[in-house]
């Protein structure tokens, strides 16, 4: 368990505040995690709210991802929020390397075209 608070006041003295609480449990077999933001720019609040999971599949190489999250700049604001749906596969091709494929989907609540990508990324940690 995580938060995070910065107040203050931007320069002019308008308000500008900043929240952030996270959560997260790992096990070998699955990690799940969320998190909240919350910002103040003045009198435009916004929110960031994000659900992700890992499920390692038996043997441990393989692993199924899964991501959801919701932002809204202006929670003021009517139908400015937007959703990014992840959901894909990832194997651990050496201790270094990790390979992932998934698919990626943005909505937009104002009604504006959905985004759809196709994602094939590579990791390399040293």
């Amino acid at each position: 368990m995580t938060g995070y608070a910065g107040i203050g006041k931007a320069t002019g003295g308008a308000d500008r505040n900043r929240y952030v609480g996270m959560l997260s449990y790992r096990s070998q077999q699955f990690t799940l995690a969320g998190e909240f933001a919350g910002t103040k720019s003045g009198a435009v609040n916004g929110s960031v709210i994000s659900a992700f999971g890992v499920y390692h599949l038996t043997g441990g190489k393989v692993a199924a991802i899964g991501r959801v999250d919701l932002h809204d700049p202006d929670t003021n604001t009517p139908n400015d929020r937007n959703t990014r749906i992840i959901g894909g596969l990832s194997y651990q091709l050496s201790p270094n390397v990790r390979l992932l494929a998934d698919i990626d989907h943005l909505s937009f609540q104002n009604g504006a075209t959905s985004i759809n990508a196709a994602l094939l990324q590579a990791q390399f940690t040293f």
